[in-house]
């Protein structure tokens, strides 16, 4: 199978409010965050798009400027720094789905900052 461009949409509660202090955004390659969207209920939507394939195995592969990880257990990463800053405050990790339904096109998730490293799971992958 050949890849698929699938747009990801990531609603997340409780971030670190930005004010001044700090800079949140999904995180594109090394360094680069994506800005986030306010939501009517107080989140932040992000969006970014991926390419998916499936594995042998039956699972989903992701790659994209906003993947990060192992080939087995890749994630999508919120992410925050002080204004202009090159060191992290807090990075938040989105596991991304191992078989997920890809016929849409679309997948979201919403999530929750827990104050661990990985996300808190409020509604999970689904198709949009």
């Amino acid at each position: 199978m050949s890849d698929v461009q699938v747009t990801l949409t990531i609603v997340a509660d409780g971030l670190p409010p930005t004010a001044d202090a700090f800079e949140v955004g999904l995180q594109a390659g090394k360094d680069r965050l994506l800005a986030g969207t306010p939501t009517d209920d107080g989140g932040l939507r992000y969006e970014c798009v991926v390419a998916a394939t499936s594995r042998p195995d039956g699972s989903t592969g992701f790659r994209g400027e906003c993947v990060h990880g192992p080939t087995a257990e890749r994630f999508l990463y919120l992410s925050a720094r002080a204004p202009g800053g090159d060191s992290w405050y807090r990075r938040l990790k989105i596991m991304l789905p191992r078989r997920p339904d890809l016929g849409t096109g679309r997948l979201a998730i919403r999530v929750r900052d827990e104050g661990r490293a990985r996300a808190g799971v409020v509604t999970d992958w689904t198709p949009a």
